[in-house]
């Protein structure tokens, strides 16, 4: 307090002229003593006066003083509070200085007198009050100086222990030296030890907040979670001790019900250690809780049935009863051991962890209650009472069992987001790939490994890049199965077709083989297509007849017709009418197109349109009868009498008239004369006279001609076809005996023919020759494959023992279905008659023979004789010009497998890894 200085009074007033108080200034009688009581009582008035001056001037002092004095603390220029922290420090003295400046300053500005004595106190206790605030300022800045550097150094200590959330070292350190700086403030500043203990948490708390937030900022979830997570977050743990190796207390003892393995690393919640081998829990409610959060890490990773349980849980490899395992927890849970759980649903989740308890301890000693507490807990529903896990990573370590939960679940979303969005990202891409590997072609790119993992996790991610690597060595075999013949394709899909269940991917790898099935079938269709198209251009070439029961030689007229007919086909132009007639006489078959077109036309009535259909068929009609057969009766009637009459030179719309008036619109006069002329001799005769005209046509010119009426065959069944058959042409055509006799042998034709196959030359139904096209005398190559067939058959089953022996061929009720034949023992028996009996094969079945153009001698022939024509083409035009061959490479390294090798050798390495030699 400054002191206030207390003047020696001296006189200090000055002559000034006052007020004159006439009032009491009088004259009064009474002489002299009137004068002094007069003189008195003027000085009492002066002295009064005085006093009231004096204590005007001492307040105006005060007041001047109070007013110095406050502006020494609030001047917002100059005073004490413009000083802040470390300015204010040691100001106070100062201002009490200043204090004791102003006061003598002021209260020398008092005139002498009782009064100044009397204001000397308050002098006093106004200074004291100012010097008071000041220090007090000056404390408080003091503490907050103070206080303001102890929250820096924490603050930076603070900043210090985020910077290391990857440090260990780095964040124990920053956090020791808090707590040293934590203390001794305190102590230094009187607080108690509970108080210093609370912000020592405080901090821990933060910095390990900081710390966690940090390293999840910087996008290090996946090392968070490896290093910090349990093992349930990290794929699961597997039971890898059969069971019946600890006894069945251990896990009970251990608080363990399902014998997990102790994991030092990834500690799970509620672990207080090991008994050397087996995790130890806090409470059975913890084991339980690890073994239910096991099972749901198993269903993420897509191991979601009791079977895929088991087998990951307790491999067989490692010693378990796997069969016995399955059948204890599917009766437990009452489901197949193949059905898919929700093991998210509470009440399947505890049927199983209660199955696997009994399973691995030979009882479930625990309650209901028990068990839903750990599996509520597994689940996320409901938390245990734990103590606090620590992992090695200081700044987890530092968190509260809160915080810990909360910024591994933080970690585990940002984990799930982060690889949803890069599965998305590489989704077109890994499509795109195996989308080119089913067509066996190579993609340039192909995600990597580490890829799938980013997107999927370590464990789906390295069995889908697994299954990526199954899916390129699929891609190889299509790739080089594009280049084989059906019989090859299908030899390398026996070879590779999975057959062992038990085998790793097994039903991958299955579905993978299906694949590659479809996939064969569809380049067995597409290299049927490709081969009908080079017989096609070979019928072209040389007059070949094709098997018109071949659906690829339809095909491959159609496809001719397309490209080189049907762009400038004019059924009025006489070169496309013989673009047609050149097509089915030469190949015998007739486009699709051409049968759409006769058949709509025959419905019609229009000159324009009827007439050159009838010019078209006529055409076909009269170079491959058998091409229109498949028409409608009444069409082809239609059709032959308009042709006829238009050749006849009947105008067209009466020809056309005519015809549709015989054929579909005959009347009862017309269908009596029919029907009369049917009965006449001649008509007899002339429908004989047909039948074996037809014959005679299908024998070849050096062979013998059978004769329709031979009783002693199957000639008269065949007699009695062709009456059915004319009879009905004959009414159909109005009686036309011509067209009804070309139009029946057109149709018969199909089903009955001059077989040679069985030596000489016989009527026979359904004859070879008849059935597949060939009966008309040329372009026979069933002869030819029947004589190796038949040859072989010979010497295996015979060895020529007996020059009697024949084989031949008989149709039968199965013949007419899928045109094979059946083999025929033919030898002479005791009495001398020939004996006929099937021919048994090595199975012990009947032999059948099917005739197949494309392996007989003739096509075989024929197609060597084009293939040597395009070698000679190939041959001309490589000796015109410079090839340079540098063989093949490609960018990606890939090769198909070479089939040349030994399967094993050749291919096993580049196939899907069950498909191995001999087909596992």
């Amino acid at each position: 307090m400054p002191t206030v200085p207390v003047p020696q009074y001296e006189r200090q007033s000055v002559d000034r002229q006052g007020p004159v108080n006439v009032a009491n200034i009088q004259q009064r009688p009474g002489g002299l003593d009137a004068i002094a009581e007069f003189g008195s009582n003027l000085s009492g008035v002066i002295q009064e006066q005085k006093h009231k001056t004096d204590l005007a001037f001492a307040q105006n002092a005060l007041l001047d003083f109070n007013k110095q004095a406050d502006d020494l603390i609030n001047n917002p220029q100059t005073g004490l509070v413009t000083k802040q922290g470390a300015q204010a420090l040691g100001q106070s003295e100062q201002v009490s200085g200043q204090l004791s400046q102003l006061a003598d300053k002021a209260y020398s500005a008092i005139p002498d007198g009782p009064v100044k004595d009397q204001f000397r106190g308050q002098f006093e206790q106004a200074g004291q009050q100012v010097s008071s605030r000041a220090k007090t300022y000056e404390i408080g800045q003091r503490q907050q100086f103070e206080a303001g550097q102890f929250q820096g150094l924490i603050s930076n200590l603070q900043q210090q222990a985020e910077n290391s959330f990857d440090d260990n070292q780095g964040f124990i350190d920053a956090n020791l030296m808090a707590r040293d700086q934590i203390m001794a403030y305190g102590q230094t500043h009187g607080q108690s030890p509970e108080e210093i203990e609370a912000n020592w948490v405080n901090f821990r708390d933060k910095s390990s907040k900081a710390a966690l937030t940090a390293q999840l900022t910087a996008g290090r979830y996946d090392q968070f979670i490896q290093k910090n997570g349990e093992p349930s977050d990290l794929g699961g743990a597997s039971r890898f001790t059969s069971h019946g190796n600890s006894s069945p207390a251990r896990g009970l003892r251990n608080n363990n019900p399902g014998n997990i393995e102790a994991s030092d690393a990834n500690p799970w919640e509620g672990q207080t250690g090991s008994d050397g081998r087996f995790a130890k829990f806090e409470t059975p409610e913890h084991g339980i809780r690890a073994l239910g959060k096991n099972l749901l890490s198993y269903q993420r990773q897509g191991i979601n049935t009791v079977a895929d349980v088991v087998n990951r849980w307790a491999p067989a490899a490692d010693g378990n009863d796997t069969n016995s395992y399955i059948s204890a927890l599917c009766k437990n849970l009452g489901v197949g051991a193949n059905d898919q759980l929700d093991m998210t649903n509470p009440s399947t989740l505890a049927a199983l962890c209660a199955g696997i308890v009994n399973h691995e301890n030979g009882n479930q000693p625990y309650s209901e209650e028990q068990i839903n507490t750990g599996v509520s807990a597994a689940l996320g529903l409901s938390a245990l009472n734990s103590s606090k896990r620590r992992t090695g990573n200081a700044a987890f370590d530092a968190a509260s069992p809160t915080a810990q939960g909360q910024y591994l679940r933080q970690a585990q979303a940002m984990q799930n987001e982060q690889r949803a969005l890069y599965a998305q990202q590489i989704g077109s891409s890994v499509k795109d790939a195996y989308s080119a590997l089913d067509e066996g072609l190579r993609p340039s790119q192909m995600p990597t490994q580490n890829d799938f993992i980013q997107a999927y996790g370590p464990l789906k991610g390295t069995k889908q890049w697994q299954d990526m690597q199954d899916q390129v060595r699929y891609g190889a075999v299509i790739g080089a199965a594009k280049d084989m013949s059906p019989s090859g394709r299908q030899d390398v899909l026996e070879r590779l077709r999975p057959n062992d269940p038990n085998e790793p991917n097994f039903a991958a790898n299955q579905q993978r083989w299906d694949k590659m099935q479809s996939k064969f079938k569809q380049l067995d269709a597409e290299w049927e297509k490709g081969q009908g198209v080079n017989r096609f251009n070979s019928s072209l070439q040389n007059n070949f007849p094709l098997d018109p029961n071949d659906k690829s030689n339809q095909a491959a007229a159609d496809h001719y017709f397309d490209q080189s007919v049907a762009p400038d086909f004019n059924i009025k132009s006489d070169e496309s009418l013989s673009q047609v007639a050149n097509i089915t006489t030469k190949s015998g078959i007739l486009p699709t197109q051409i049968k759409t077109m006769l058949t709509a036309g025959a419905t019609s009535k229009d000159p324009a349109v009827v007439v050159p259909m009838a010019r078209m068929y006529g055409q076909i009609f009269d170079n491959n009868p058998a091409a229109v057969t498949n028409l409608d009766k009444g069409a082809m009637a239609f059709y032959a009498k308009v042709y006829a009459y238009d050749r006849a030179g009947v105008p067209a719309d009466k020809a056309v008239d005519m015809s549709y008036s015989q054929v579909y619109e005959q009347d009862d006069r017309t269908k009596q004369m029919i029907s009369t002329k049917q009965r006449d001799k001649d008509y007899l005769k002339g429908r004989e006279s047909a039948a074996q005209s037809n014959i005679s046509a299908l024998t070849s010119a050096t062979s013998f001609t059978p004769s329709a009426s031979d009783p002693s065959r199957s000639n008269l069944q065949y007699q009695r076809d062709y009456q059915t058959i004319y009879d009905a042409n004959f009414a159909q055509t109005g009686g036309d005996a011509g067209q009804a006799e070309a139009m029946t042998n057109a149709m018969i034709r199909n089903t009955w023919g001059v077989s040679s196959v069985n030596g000489s030359p016989e009527i026979m139904k359904y004859a070879p020759e008849a059935v597949y096209g060939v009966n008309n005398g040329s372009g026979n190559w069933i002869q030819g494959q029947w004589g190796n067939e038949k040859r072989e058959l010979l010497d295996k089953s015979f060895g020529g023992e007996r020059d009697d022996t024949d084989l031949v061929l008989v149709p039968d009720a199965v013949t007419p279905r899928d045109q094979s034949y059946s083999v025929m023992v033919r030898q002479k028996n005791a009495e001398g008659y020939d004996d006929v009996r099937p021919y048994y094969g090595e199975t012990g079945m009947p032999v059948r023979f099917k005739p197949d153009q494309k392996t007989s001698p003739m096509y075989k022939a024929t197609m060597g004789f084009q293939q040597q024509r395009v070698e000679a083409a190939k041959e001309q035009r490589q000796q015109s010009e410079t090839v340079t061959s540098s063989g093949f490479t490609n960018d990606t390294g890939y090769q198909p497998p070479d089939f040349t090798k030994p399967f094993g050798a050749g291919i096993a390495n580049q196939l899907p890894s069950n498909i191995t030699a001999g087909g596992k």
